[in-house]
């Protein structure tokens, strides 16, 4: 049954009755980077790459906002060399799909996002000419990922301003017409991002789904090892580990107002790596120098691929961490928290038991995609994620 379909779901609790609108079924979330494609040999990955079949929804990444403060393309092929089309062009033989653009992201920082939300014209306008675009080009929605509203040089009353740009595309998609435009959001997981970035009850009423980006909890800003993406706190936790893990964030966003039907969790594909001080002292918490070498493929210092850390994997000393279900390796001065298909159970038996929309994973380019380095098949981490990908239990509802 398609997105555009109007659901409810009616779940008697006592003498509460909840409503729940649009699709009740678990969502598997997959990002798609419009930069991979420029990585060396086997690196490279194109939209011929996807497997349309692991996900129910595509968010495209990324798009910006020009100068003017409208919706544009980031990477110059978006539309020279046909890359929107041939990822929604999955569509045709993937029907189940959603393909949402994804606009922001990390680089393009806050500036753009708080000059357009503060001003009530530019705001208009990129509305008005965001429905067009959408329509125009095919996609199903708008995925927003501003990071973050409230920080990075963007003032505290974005917080506020976030929420009402949240309102008037709500309102604008409803009124656009047929198909429904779907309107996610990703979100950060941190307490202090969570504290000043959001009105979470507001905004959770407005967005179809919010893709939480339950990663990156440590890395060198840390000085320290840590895993990116723990599970659960450690059992002594020190300082801020006990807020710094996915169950942690999954139950901040539900106690400020988000229902768990609506929360989709995030996974990561790749690592957080360090260059340890001492390769005998490589526990968690252990010195740094810094950022890990970059990969052979990505290129970035401090992350790795998941293809890249199966490398590491069999040649490396593993250790499993077991109250916050992860695991790392150690391979002479590197060390890399990351995730394997056993993790990947574990966080998906997380969201299952939590009544939580499904999964997200960033992204499909750092799974091993191509099946050649890991020996686990295509997409291993993902296969297991979208495997795992179960209807909703009306208990938690």
């Amino acid at each position: 049954m398609a997105l555009e379909t109007l659901y409810l779901l009616l779940v008697v609790t006592g003498a509460a009755v909840v409503t729940v609108y649009g699709d009740p079924g678990k969502k598997m979330v997959c990002y798609f980077t419009n930069w991979a494609q420029n990585r060396p040999g086997e690196g490279a990955f194109l939209p011929k790459d996807i497997n349309g079949s692991l996900c129910t929804h595509i968010h495209y990444a990324f798009a910006k906002l020009d100068k003017d403060l409208k919706l544009a393309p980031s990477a110059p092929d978006s539309y020279k060399n046909n890359l929107y089309q041939n990822v929604l062009n999955i569509r045709r033989f993937y029907p189940q799909l959603k393909v949402l653009l994804s606009l922001g992201g990390w680089k393009m920082g806050t500036e753009p996002w708080t000059n357009m939300v503060n001003d009530d014209q530019a705001r208009r306008n990129f509305i008005q000419q965001t429905v067009q675009v959408l329509r125009n080009v095919g996609f199903d929605g708008l995925d927003l990922d501003w990071e973050y509203p409230g920080s990075r040089g963007s003032p505290a009353s974005d917080k506020y301003k976030f929420t009402q740009l949240v309102s008037e595309l709500r309102n604008a998609f409803d009124n656009a017409g047929f198909p429904r435009l779907l309107l996610s959001a990703a979100v950060g997981a941190s307490k202090y991002t969570i504290d000043t970035a959001y009105e979470v009850d507001k905004i959770s009423r407005d967005l179809d789904y919010i893709v939480l980006m339950s990663y990156d909890y440590s890395g060198v800003w840390n000085h320290k090892t840590g895993h990116g993406s723990p599970l659960y706190r450690p059992s002594r936790p020190v300082g801020d580990d006990k807020y710094n893990n996915v169950d942690w964030s999954a139950s901040a966003w539900v106690e400020r107002g988000c229902p768990r039907y609506k929360l989709v969790i995030g996974i990561p594909t790749y690592g957080r790596s360090f260059t340890l001080v001492d390769p005998n002292d490589n526990g968690i918490g252990a010195p740094i120098y810094g950022a890990g070498k970059a990969g052979e493929f990505t290129g970035e210092a401090g992350i790795l691929s998941y293809y890249e850390i199966c490398k590491m994997y069999r040649g490396g000393q593993v250790t499993w961490v077991p109250d916050q279900k992860v695991i790392y390796v150690v391979q002479g001065d590197q060390w890399v928290g990351f995730e394997t298909v056993d993790t990947v159970y574990y966080k998906m038996d997380y969201i299952n038991g939590g009544g939580f929309a499904g999964a997200m994973v960033w992204n499909f380019d750092f799974d091993d995609f191509t099946g050649t380095f890991c020996g686990e098949g295509k997409y291993p981490l993902i296969e297991k994620m979208s495997s795992m990908t179960k209807p909703f239990s009306l208990n938690w509802v």
